[in-house]
């Protein structure tokens, strides 16, 4: 999955989060991965809703896979899910390979230069299309960190509220 990397510390959930320090480790993991999974539903419709609309792939593309590590760490990745591969006008297009671009942009391309050396290439081509001899930067939009600064709050509180029902279950 590619994905853009934000970490955030749950700060209000102190109280909360501390229960779960009783519990055994496997119940302890099941509760976080639901508690995740639902804490990433608003970000992810966030981002939906913010992300730019070329081919609309990777609007359906977007998504969260849930970690569990070795060292008891669960984690939640949010990103382009991979099997949205698909042919438009001709062409294969792939959210999972482009997302970087559209969220850090690029720089600009010129013909007969790579890394700072000459090739002797004239104009930019793929083989099929020629694109110029010179490709303007394209500034990124990095819609993943708007969506999750949108979607937040209602993350945290949709994992507190999580974590608070499966304890009670756990309890019983």
């Amino acid at each position: 999955m590619s994905a853009a990397f934000i970490e955030a510390k749950l700060d209000g959930l102190k109280e909360t989060l501390a229960l779960l320090d009783d519990i055994k480790r496997g119940v302890r993991n099941r509760i976080m991965r639901k508690a995740l999974r639902a804490g990433a539903r608003p970000i992810i419709k966030a981002a939906r809703s913010l992300v730019p609309q070329r081919t609309r792939q990777m609007k359906k593309a977007l998504g969260v896979i849930i970690r569990t590590y070795t060292s008891g760490v669960v984690a939640a990745i949010l990103g382009v899910r991979k099997g949205f591969k698909v042919e438009i006008d001709g062409r294969w297009v792939n959210p999972e390979k482009y997302l970087h671009l559209v969220l850090f942009g690029r720089g600009e391309v010129v013909a007969g230069m790579a890394k700072g050396q000459p090739t002797g290439k004239r104009v930019l081509s793929d083989e099929e299309v020629i694109y110029g001899r010179h490709v303007a930067a394209v500034p990124g939009n990095n819609f993943l960190a708007a969506a999750f600064e949108q979607g937040k709050s209602a993350a945290l509180e949709a994992i507190a509220e999580t974590v608070r029902t499966e304890l009670a279950k756990y309890r019983k």
